[in-house]
């Protein structure tokens, strides 16, 4: 089952029919989590900018640029967690056969879900 989350399509990942998740779906994992902790981080940013913008003392003036800093840091990181993400799926998509050859599985825009 697939879930979007921040324009990226997430896939539920689980261990394979012996009960143990690979080490490409573990990493998969991991990159989501990191993923979701930083949309959360985004919207808190957001957050305080909408708060400090309203306001016109010196301190909310330097709360805000800290805020919008910490805003720009967040969306490079989303961006460079998408992308990790979307390499990992993709290498998922070639797996070697029993003869040991590579064969590549059609990446569809599902798989890989880049939706900006």
């Amino acid at each position: 089952m697939l879930s979007p989350v921040g324009g990226l399509v997430i896939t539920e990942i689980g261990p394979d029919e012996s009960g143990v998740m690979s080490m490409q779906d573990q990493r998969l994992l991991s990159l989501e989590k990191q993923l979701n902790i930083e949309l959360k981080v985004k919207q808190g940013a957001e957050n305080m900018i909408q708060s400090y913008s309203s306001g016109g003392h010196s301190r909310d003036k330097k709360l805000l640029a800290e805020a919008q800093q910490m805003l720009g840091d967040s969306r490079a990181k989303i961006e460079y967690l998408k992308m990790r993400i979307m390499k990992v799926k993709q290498s998922k998509q070639e797996r070697p056969n029993k003869n040991g050859e590579t064969t590549q599985k059609e990446i569809s825009s599902k798989n890989v879900g880049c939706f900006l």
